[in-house]
């Protein structure tokens, strides 16, 4: 057998499917159905059992995830002695974020890749919450706190939320925020988004207006208000840099930039200088981030 297939084991023992576990590991579907037909064909099982619910293990499934994550963890722990021993900022920094955050971000990598050559930044953007004890990443930016007393955790910015509409909504009327939501179109967040600082603030005051649209990400909701759909309270970082968009006024509320990353990780120079940059853009952008001058 070969060992690293038991990666696309514990894959499918994570996620519950195997086009999940192909999505999380960057891999065609037909790879990780390919792999676990093969790893069961060497070992004469059936390490899962197609369910209504997804894919589950076996019992001897169930063996081979247990090992198969024993096994990541020594790995694991191998590449941060190894790692931890270079002093040298070089190599990769494995950096999740939301897109928002990551449009923000990538205009700067230029700078940072001139002033440290030997340091490249692989990027993950999306609304899955990777495990930083277990090294699936080096460094998180997020929009919730995280209460964890292993992780190093760092309050960055506030992020200011505006309304925001294309002016042709208006039809040729003066474009501000209604005072009276009656008869007004709103884009709503999918429920997945529903504790957003923007979903929140609809819901409190503009709960007369007309739901026309329900997104399941900022981009789809940005999306629809520049296509004139509605009024979109979004994060200003997206909104002010959509030039289809018009501002109503100020920020009605706010949301908040956190950095975390497990204490081992920020052992490594690269890790850390990464760590310092994205403090360091906050305050350079801080006016594109909360949307005050």
């Amino acid at each position: 057998m070969e060992w690293s297939d038991l990666r696309y084991v514990v894959a499918i023992g994570d996620t519950g499917s195997m086009v999940a576990a192909a999505r999380a590991l960057g891999v065609e579907h037909t790879t990780v159905s390919r792999r676990i037909a093969a790893l069961e064909h060497d070992l004469g099982v059936r390490l899962f059992m197609r369910t209504p619910d997804g894919q589950r293990p076996t019992s001897a499934g169930e063996a081979a995830i247990a090992t198969g994550r024993a096994l990541q963890r020594s790995i694991q722990e191998l590449e941060t002695a190894i790692a931890g021993a270079d002093s040298r900022p070089a190599g990769t920094v494995r950096l999740t974020t939301s897109e928002g955050f990551a449009q923000l971000l990538v205009p700067h990598l230029a700078r940072l890749y001139v002033e440290q050559p030997e340091i490249k930044v692989e990027l993950l953007t999306g609304n899955r919450v990777f495990d930083l004890t277990r090294n699936e990443v080096d460094i998180a930016v997020r929009l919730v706190p995280t209460e964890r007393d292993d992780l190093v955790v760092r309050h960055v910015s506030r992020v200011g939320w505006a309304l925001y509409a294309n002016p042709s909504y208006f039809a040729g009327k003066a474009a501000e925020a209604p005072t009276d939501w009656a008869g007004h179109r709103v884009i709503h967040y999918e429920e997945a988004l529903r504790g957003t600082p923007g979903q929140r603030w609809l819901l409190e005051h503009a709960a007369e207006a007309t739901v026309a649209m329900r997104g399941n990400s900022i981009p789809s909701c940005v999306a629809g208000a520049a296509a004139g759909i509605g009024i979109a309270c979004l994060p200003c970082l997206q909104g002010d840099r959509e030039s289809r968009l018009q501002r109503l006024g100020d920020p009605v509320t706010h949301g908040d930039v956190w950095l975390a990353a497990h204490p081992d990780r920020l052992r490594i120079a690269r890790n850390r200088v990464v760590w310092d940059f994205l403090l360091e853009l906050a305050t350079l952008e801080r006016a594109l981030l909360t949307g005050l001058p």
